[in-house]
């Protein structure tokens, strides 16, 4: 037990120095610095707004000010108002957490479900790597956002069944990459050896597949991350995500679209918040990419 114990510390320790060694390298990339720190800074306004939002932005959803309404960006309302005269910062800054951790929470499902599959298909091969394929060609056959749309307008408008839509959605890509490392890191010579000695499988799966690619998944996740929220907010725009009065980027922006003309301001800056998330995204998902993924490297 006490073996065990020690070896588990130790691969700890060893992915702690390894996750430090990774964001230390990000500093020599200011562009992708820059997506991590816009990524940072969103998600802890979104832990400050879920712990201590109402003591330090109150906000009330049901609030009515029509001596306000539609009320250009100003002091008292940086982004101006809506057509009741509700604060429109407010609103945006109270769906921050709901944009940055449902997507969190899609990519982390989809990653697990299709890594196992993809293990499971590499591993096991014959019938079993042919079934598993087959059907996650099936479900990469369908277009991701028109399947998507499918599924949620089938279960009914909610944020739970948009999130099972777009995980249903989002997991065969990950079986693909899973399924392809797996099948190259079988073909490598301390695998073959370690099935001649007689190792488990269980245990070179456990020792040599997920340490070498559980990084390059997390890597290609992040900048899928931004992805997932432009598919979410699309859901929430044609109103099969976050209902009323839930606050929600999509549907903030389209209930603006129809005042553009008057109010600017209403459809626009909840579209550059996604904006500027996304980019967040995609630019810390490159600079991981770079730093992480071998085949990138050797073309370099």
């Amino acid at each position: 037990m006490s073996q065990r114990l020690r070896r588990t510390t130790t691969s700890l320790m060893v992915q702690f120095r390894s996750a430090f060694s990774i964001l230390s390298s990000l500093r020599t990339k200011p562009v992708s610095a820059t997506g991590a720190g816009v990524i940072v800074f969103f998600y802890l306004l979104a832990v400050v707004v879920l712990l201590f939002g109402q003591y330090v932005l109150p906000f009330n959803d049901r609030a009515i000010d029509l001596a306000h309404e539609l009320a250009p960006p100003s002091l008292a309302h940086p982004f101006g108002t809506d057509q009741l005269g509700s604060d429109l910062f407010r609103q945006v800054v109270y769906a921050i957490p709901i944009d940055m951790f449902v997507p969190l929470a899609i990519v982390i499902v989809a990653l697990i479900v299709g890594a196992l599959i993809g293990t499971i298909a590499a591993f096991r091969g014959g019938w079993a790597d042919e079934l598993l394929m087959r059907i996650t060609d099936i479900f990469r056959a369908f277009p991701g956002l028109v399947l998507a749309l499918a599924i949620a307008a089938a279960l009914g408008a909610s944020i739970a069944n948009a999130m099972l839509a777009l995980m249903v959605v989002w997991w065969p890509a990950y079986a693909r990459i899973a399924r392809g490392e797996a099948l190259a890191l079988n073909s490598k010579d301390y695998v073959k050896f370690s099935k001649i000695t007689g190792v488990s499988q269980r245990r070179i799966i456990l020792t040599h597949f997920f340490p070498n690619v559980t990084p390059i998944l997390i890597a290609y996740a992040t900048a899928d991350i931004g992805t997932v929220l432009v598919l979410f907010s699309v859901l929430g725009y044609l109103g099969l995500g976050a209902q009323v009065p839930v606050p929600e980027w999509g549907r903030i922006v389209f209930t603006g679209q129809d005042f553009i003309q008057q109010a600017w301001w209403y459809p626009i800056f909840p579209a550059v918040t996604i904006f500027v998330v996304v980019m967040g995204f995609s630019l810390l998902g490159d600079g991981l990419r770079d730093l992480l993924d071998p085949r990138l490297k050797s073309t370099r």
